[in-house]
């Protein structure tokens, strides 16, 4: 069986996934296309811990320049580029006219290129079903099987008819889609019609034992513990309130501490704010408006800008109080579950499909508006809730939650559709 993973190739997944699968199916090959790692660079010991990173096709320029002047275009320009071509010889611009057989060529010995490494594997596994990434079905071919794997933020907001008609001629074509919970299937199949019911497969990825014992190594590691409170200056007798995991808008860092100024006079002097932003930083007029209003900010705070290591990541829920989580999408993140394992009293938004969450007792407190978080906040501070009894968490989360647990279903589903 020959296993092709593409698509959002996130080091940080692939990483914890990847050798899981491999004891499941020993005698696989499993290749990954287009490894990334947000916020860092790939080192050879990354490379190392897969039998087989694809990278994207490098076209040598000398190639390119060859085809120009062989006239290897000619079978392969549309008209669109053939009216382009002619404007452009016809007003003399030789470098524009240049640039279009470049273009036309570049992705022709791509696609070349891209459709000899995907024909030698029996099953294509699609993660993150943006229009980008399913480009990449015009390297399958007819003796493929397709499993299309959602992640959240693709079902919830690629929006719009050219994303919709996009991701349903590839649901048509997948022979398999996979999907975290029951909410999650159920908005798939309002969308995209329940035509596609029997492609269905539910199974989350779940976060890494190692992970979590990592966490517990941590827990009783106190040298460690104080020396990154020391590096951010994080007080201590304070709750330490962590509002989001990224630098993404979709954190609604604005409103949430505009939620917290208005009862600033109650809760300046007990909560200390933490606001990591150290990946998914795109929008840098976003990211300048949060610094400016953090370094204005009436709270104490610690604005994390710098890349973490692997241990500062989990050494992070450790001396956090409170996670906030009330994205606008959002499918049981790691940094979530990791935070619930540490003990962290987790505030989510109402709209998040985190009806698996309470179906397995974990105690958290959800919001309706982020308006409600600061109320919260305050009677999470004064223990007037039994909601706010966190002390099992750790535990349901380990018995549920963790990647072990579900990586048996990943396996089954593609030794079922490479039998078939």
């Amino acid at each position: 069986m020959k296993i092709l993973l593409t698509g959002h190739m996130s080091y940080n997944l692939m990483a914890q996934f990847y050798p899981l699968l491999k004891q499941q199916l020993p005698t696989a090959k499993i290749s990954l296309y287009g490894l990334n790692r947000p916020g860092g660079v790939l080192t050879k010991a990354d490379y190392d811990l897969f039998d087989e990173v694809i990278p994207p096709p490098l076209i040598e320029h000398q190639n390119i320049r060859r085809g120009i002047f062989g006239l290897k275009w000619l079978s392969l320009i549309g008209k669109k580029e053939v009216l382009e071509l002619i404007k452009s010889l016809f007003t003399f611009k030789l470098k524009a006219a240049y640039d279009i057989l470049y273009t036309i060529l570049i992705k022709h010995y791509k696609d070349e290129m891209n459709n000899k490494q995907f024909s030698r594997f029996d099953i294509i596994n699609i993660h993150y079903l943006s229009k980008g990434n399913l480009g990449q079905l015009k390297h399958i071919n007819e003796k493929h099987k397709l499993i299309l794997s959602y992640w959240g933020s693709d079902l919830f907001q690629e929006a719009g008819k050219e994303n919709y008609s996009v991701q349903l001629d590839a649901l048509n074509r997948a022979d398999a889609v996979t999907l975290h919970t029951h909410e999650m299937e159920q908005i798939f199949l309002s969308k995209f019609g329940r035509h596609l019911k029997n492609k269905v497969h539910r199974t989350i990825f779940g976060c890494d034992q190692y992970r979590l014992k990592k966490i517990d190594e941590l827990r009783s590691a106190q040298d460690k513990i104080e020396t990154f409170r020391n590096k951010f200056k994080i007080p201590k007798g304070k709750l330490v309130v962590q509002i989001g995991y990224s630098g993404g808008a979709g954190h609604y860092h604005f409103p949430i501490i505009e939620s917290l100024s208005r009862c600033a006079d109650k809760l300046k002097d007990e909560i200390f704010l933490l606001i990591p932003t150290t990946y998914n930083n795109q929008d840098k007029e976003y990211y300048e408006k949060l610094k400016n209003m953090l370094q204005n900010s009436t709270f104490d705070l610690a604005h994390i800008t710098t890349y973490l290591s692997d241990e500062e990541v989990l050494l992070l829920p450790l001396v956090v109080d409170v996670h906030i989580n009330v994205r606008d999408a959002d499918a049981l993140n790691n940094s979530m579950v990791e935070a619930l394992y540490s003990g962290c009293f987790l505030v989510a938004g109402a709209w998040l499909p985190y009806g698996v969450l309470i179906r397995k007792g974990i105690n958290f407190a959800e919001v309706e508006s982020i308006d409600e978080i600061a109320t919260v906040l305050l009677d999470f501070i004064e223990k007037t809730s039994t909601n706010y009894n966190i002390s099992n968490n750790p535990k349901l989360i380990e018995s549920n939650f963790t990647m072990q647990h579900h990586i048996g279903n990943w396996a089954n589903l593609f030794k079922e559709h490479y039998n078939q």
